[in-house]
């Protein structure tokens, strides 16, 4: 992991936090969802949402 200050991590953990939640209710969305065409728009959110995530978590390795 590059040197980072504390003010940078805590920032990074937040976004992968918000991320995170972002993924789950995007996901809680599609299943909840009749429409067929919005739940797959809802799940595509979700696997973005979550693609974000992991990118957040490389930058702390």
């Amino acid at each position: 992991m590059a040197n980072i200050t504390q003010m940078e991590l805590n920032t990074l953990k937040q976004l992968i936090a918000n991320e995170d939640l972002t993924a789950k209710k995007f996901k809680l969305y599609a299943n909840n969802c009749s429409d067929p065409q919005l739940a797959g728009f809802f799940n595509e959110c979700a696997l973005t949402a979550a693609a974000n995530v992991r990118t957040l978590m490389s930058y702390l390795m």
